[in-house]
């Protein structure tokens, strides 16, 4: 029979430092827990998961409260105490929480002393409290400061950066949540590999099915990992969905009875040829997702579901980069120069009708464009200057890996003014994200 160290460090493989600092804090009864604890790391490196896995593995109460699903402070406060209650009284716990409503943390703490008992042993878990939209200066020194006031509480704050001013008190037991390396995401996504072959109920799934599902499963985050791992699937969840994702394409040619399983260099080329350069599909799982339009009678074409929730400043990159691929270099003074903009409107309602029958740019491709011109239109329609402390390096970097632009030229540097590069999304898709920021792309575009 294995202990709860042994379960957890199994279940959850790669943490077993931050298991063992959890298990001695909170998990020994003859020791009393500290007041508070500071849990603190990047997204997606198990900070959430393993506490409360650790909490109930030692079947510890605790309370959670995810606070960026919280909308005021008082909100917070609210869902911590009827979290408490529903903890300590789950018969009337609901009941009782509509009616008590702290609006401050001294409420709060004064609500909590009454309601906890004086033995036992009780958490409180604020999840994400950096990322609480009201957060005022003395909110998180005050919700630090509750297990104080109450001897049998532990608090634990988890937040994504840790620091000396967080709380305002002198070095609070802290454990640190790195960001998980190559080597850990691939051990991690092994544990539970796709299958290559579809097995029935009647049939066995056999041990030699099952190595191999667990090689080809590694290959493939792996190789993803070193396309990917810099900026499209940067933590463990995005490199889980980009593999997902791919992997019914990987694993077809094998199916079809055209390779092998150890054939892993010519079907990794494969996917790469027909999915990842020819395509304009993403393949990061999105945040926001659409509902699903069930009319039938819909006349409007459609309009691709899937779009990137980009940050504010790459939606117009992208939007700049669709125009400098789609407009001709020697109109960008009528569209994008706003003392020509008379100008230009006065022109356009002088001109003349042609009655050659030509193409529309939208259907002949994308054509290479210079960084310098792309940055040239961003700064035109953009509404306002962009931020000192905004990377643009960097967000041209992140839409380079989505597959959203294609440097197509050779120059060393990716951020070199000469370098050339090629929107490759379509128009459905980049109108979409023009929309969100209250952009109107056709007005700009050339016809």
């Amino acid at each position: 029979m294995t202990g709860p160290l042994e379960s957890l460090n199994a279940r959850f493989p790669c943490r077993e430092r931050q298991i063992d600092g959890l298990a001695a804090l909170l998990g020994q009864d003859d020791i009393p827990a500290p007041p508070v604890l500071v849990l603190y790391g990047t997204e997606a490196t198990g900070k959430s998961t393993i506490v409360k896995a650790v909490l109930e593995e030692f079947e510890i109460p605790y309370a959670y409260v995810s606070c960026k699903e919280c909308i005021t402070a008082r909100h917070v406060f609210e869902k911590a105490y009827t979290s408490c209650d529903a903890l300590i009284s789950p018969s009337n716990g609901e009941e009782r929480g509509r009616q008590i409503r702290p609006d401050s943390v001294n409420a709060l703490a004064g609500q909590l002393q009454k309601l906890i008992p004086s033995s036992g042993k009780i958490v409180l878990v604020l999840d994400a409290i950096d990322k609480q939209r009201e957060v005022t200066p003395t909110m998180l020194s005050g919700l630090a400061r509750i297990g104080e006031v109450i001897k049998n509480l532990t608090v634990i704050i988890i937040v994504t950066v840790s620091s000396t001013r967080l709380l305002n008190i002198s070095e609070p037991p802290s454990i640190y949540f790195p960001a998980y390396n190559k080597e850990e995401c691939v051990k991690i996504l092994s544990l539970n590999p796709k299958s290559i072959f579809e097995v029935d109920e009647e049939d066995e799934y056999s041990e030699e099915m099952e190595q191999e599902d667990r090689w080809l499963w590694a290959q493939c985050c792996s190789a993803v990992w070193d396309i990917m791992g810099k900026y499209a699937a940067r933590n463990l969840n995005a490199l889980k969905d980009v593999v997902e994702e791919l992997w019914p394409s990987l694993i077809q040619p094998i199916v079809d009875n055209e390779y092998g399983t150890r054939d892993f260099p010519k079907l990794f080329n494969r996917l790469k040829n027909e999915k990842l350069r020819n395509s304009e599909e993403s393949y990061v799982s999105m945040q926001i997702t659409r509902a699903p339009v069930d009319t039938v009678t819909d006349a409007t074409p459609s309009v691709p579901n899937r779009a990137h929730d980009l940050p504010y400043f790459s939606k117009y990159l992208l939007c700049a980069a669709y125009l400098a691929s789609f407009n001709t270099a020697r109109y960008d003074t009528r569209y994008f120069s706003k003392l020509a903009e008379g100008l230009s409107k006065r022109k356009r309602g002088r001109k003349k009708k042609n009655t050659s029958r030509q193409l529309n740019r939208k259907h002949l491709g994308p054509r290479p464009f210079q960084l310098e011109r792309m940055m040239a239109i961003f700064q035109s329609i953009l509404p306002s200057s962009v931020l000192s402390s905004v990377d643009i390096g960097s967000q041209i970097a992140t839409l380079n890996s989505l597959r959203l632009i294609r440097k197509v030229s050779n120059v060393a540097s990716a951020t070199d003014a000469s370098s050339k590069w090629r929107v490759n999304v379509g128009y459905e898709y980049v109108k979409v994200v023009g929309r969100s920021v209250k952009f109107d792309l056709e007005t700009h575009l050339e016809e």
